[in-house]
């Protein structure tokens, strides 16, 4: 596998199937060791009020109970549960030496050191599941429960109730051991895929890691701030003075690597070569002492030179195709300009100032306005004007903030009732344009590379296995995994024309519409705020009632594959389903479906404000 997210998917998949075969068994497991201690418990002798009576016949089977319930527990069904799940260390062992052969060229999986690492994981697993720790953590807190109630004459009934949770389970919690080896199984074999990547890794020299995930089971803090993102070695050993829930409370910067986020943590740091840094991480740790570049390292940093950026023509009308304008005459080029020119005067859009704009959006659109990056007067002033007639033909109430997004979010922009957000990098030319092409123009392409790489994928695992055909295991596990993305791609692909809605010359216009969509159905119905309507006057059961109509309508459209027609983008869910139709409902495109129309329509009529 050539990437770390493939790498990492193959390794979930292994561990969940592991994982989950062991737990399957324990039910059985579980039955049988309860089914030994009732027969245990039919034999004590009762006072006549019910009590257990605090005789040595009574006492002597507490001695007996760790003997069943040791035999009960270790039966070959059970060892070969324990073995098989073990077993799979081996493989996620593989799956890792694959790809971190594609890291170093010296990279020997056989190294007695590698090995050792997995045989000290197995045997810690093993004792863990059927040896000191079985005994310790099974076996006698059900030897406690009897001597407690023999030694204090509790009542039968209440011995078999607390026997019976302890060791079965009941509607909140499981049994015991499933419940143990649920823990200890989980954890064995994400820390030994950590533990042995680590190993490998620092014999190596790796610096630079990626924090890669799998399916995650958690939302700490500290996975949540780092999936998917790249960091330099220090920086993770920096991270485990840190605090945080979770945290297994033993860990140091020796150990992160293997503890990671903590108890149940899916993911983990996993060596990435520098090629595949991005360039912004490498500055940071040469700028923070982390790292001394190579000369190699420091030309790749440098920027672009600035004769390799398109000039564009500052004459072309924003809303006019490039194409359009390129086969425009110069004559005919500067007639428009100079037409443009005098409709922008008159509509005081574009030749108006900055300030200008920002007056009119605190007097009309938000109370607090800022624009951030966005410098353009032309830009904002679209912005402002489509805004502003959306204001007016929806009865859209003032909004507290017109602010920019986070400086890390990548969305184009943000809205709800109150707020609207806008991403400087959509709100260019070039920006706009890029976004168009990857989300409309070349939207079937991108799907075509999409699934050529996984077919390339598969054609280099086939040469791989020709020549380690023992790894047909991880093979097959991968190609499945591939297969199943290009019949998901190809599934995309024919279903949807784009991905957003997007109408070219108007994509500003188009993005604002879009966002004004989440702030009508925030304001209205308060989709977005969960019941905290800004509409007053509504009545909370006619909005309870669209909301669940609107979700009606975006099932009908996904089912019937009707949202096709919309956008890949809105089939996210009922949100982006609704803003997605609304700016085709705005735009009267005939192409969005009546009862999707009728919809709008009935929403509008019944929400009036």
């Amino acid at each position: 596998m050539s990437n770390v997210r493939d790498t990492q998917d193959v390794i979930e998949q292994v561990i969940d199937e592991s994982v989950l075969k062991l737990l399957k068994g324990t039910d059985t497991t579980q039955k049988a060791m309860f089914n030994k201690i009732m027969a245990l418990a039919r034999g004590l002798t009762l006072n006549a009020d019910g009590t257990i009576k605090q005789s040595t016949a009574n006492l002597k089977a507490i001695r007996e109970v760790k003997a069943i319930l040791s035999n009960t527990l270790k039966t070959k069904a059970y060892k070969a549960d324990v073995k098989g799940y073990t077993d799979e260390f081996n493989t996620v062992k593989g799956i890792n030496d694959e790809y971190l052969g594609t890291l170093s060229e010296g990279f020997n999986p056989e190294k007695l050191v590698y090995k050792e690492v997995q045989k000290q994981a197995v045997s810690l697993t093993q004792s863990s599941l059927l040896g000191a720790g079985v005994d310790e953590n099974i076996i006698k807190p059900v030897a406690n429960i009897l001597q407690d109630s023999i030694t204090s004459g509790a009542m039968y009934g209440d011995m078999i109730q607390s026997l019976q949770t302890e060791i079965l389970g009941d509607a909140e919690r499981l049994g015991h051991l499933k419940r143990y080896s649920s823990q200890i199984s989980w954890d064995a074999i994400e820390q030994f895929n950590r533990q042995y990547k680590n190993t490998v890794s620092s014999d190596l020299g790796h610096e630079w890691y990626q924090y890669a995930s799998g399916t995650s089971r958690d939302s700490r803090s500290y996975c949540k701030k780092r999936v998917r993102r790249f960091f330099h070695k220090k920086e993770i050993e920096d991270s485990a003075r840190l605090k945080w829930e979770g945290k297994i409370p033993t860990t140091t910067a020796s150990n992160i690597f293997t503890y990671a986020g903590g108890y149940n943590c899916r993911h983990s740091y996993d060596a990435v070569l520098i090629d595949g840094v991005p360039n912004r991480v490498i500055q940071r740790n040469i700028d923070n002492g982390n790292y001394k570049p190579s000369q190699d390292v420091l030309d790749k940093l440098k920027p672009k030179a600035k004769d390799t950026i398109k000039k564009v023509d500052a004459r072309k009308p924003s809303g006019m195709p490039q194409s359009v304008w390129d086969k425009l005459p110069e004559t005919q080029k500067k007639k428009v300009f100079d037409t443009l020119e005098k409709a922008r005067v008159k509509e005081n859009i574009g030749l108006k100032t900055i300030e200008y704009h920002k007056k009119f959006a605190e007097n009309n659109l938000a109370d607090r306005v800022s624009y951030g990056k966005i410098q353009n007067p032309e830009t904002i002033g679209r912005i402002n004007k489509q805004a502003d007639e959306l204001f007016k033909k929806y009865d859209i109430k003032k909004l507290d903030d017109l602010v920019p997004t986070a400086p890390k979010d990548t969305s184009w922009a943000r809205a709800n009732g109150k707020v609207l957000r806008l991403n400087h990098n959509a709100f260019n030319e070039a920006g706009i344009k890029e976004r168009f092409d990857s989300t409309n123009t070349n939207y079937k392409k991108h799907w075509d590379d999409a699934i050529k790489k996984q077919q390339f994928q598969i054609k280099r695992l086939d040469e791989y296995l020709e020549k380690n055909p023992k790894e047909i295991t991880h093979y097959n596990l991968t190609k499945k995994r591939m297969n199943r993305k290009i019949n998901e791609y190809e599934k995309t692909k024919e279903t949807y024309s784009r991905h957003n809605v997007l109408y070219e010359g108007k994509e500003y216009e188009s993005i604002i519409t879009h966002e004004m969509g989440h702030t009508i159905n925030d304001q209205r119905t308060g989709k977005l705020s969960r019941g905290l309507y800004m509409n007053t006057g509504m009545d909370k059961h006619i909005a309870g009632e669209l909301n669940s109509k609107q979700f009606e309508v975006y099932s009908r459209a996904v089912k019937s594959g009707d949202i096709g027609k919309i956008s890949e983008y809105a089939s996210n869910n009922a949100e982006e389903f609704f803003a997605e139709s609304f700016t085709m409902y705005h735009f009267k495109d005939k192409t969005l479906p009546k009862y999707i129309i009728d919809f709008f329509d009935d929403y509008f009529k019944k929400t009036k404000l």
